[in-house]
């Protein structure tokens, strides 16, 4: 569901220059809620 958005930001805004590649490595694509919550609540638990 996600991969368009993330193809979208790839092949349009890095390659205009607007997103370094990089920075699609802080993305993490999620396809549910539950996945989503979990990725936060792991991300939370590493920075606290």
């Amino acid at each position: 569901m996600w991969q368009s958005l993330h193809d979208f930001l790839e092949h349009a805004l890095v390659v205009a220059g607007t997103v370094d590649a990089i920075d699609l490595q802080l993305i993490t694509l999620a396809e549910t809620a539950e996945e989503a919550i979990k990725v936060i609540l792991e991300h939370a638990a590493r920075v606290e």
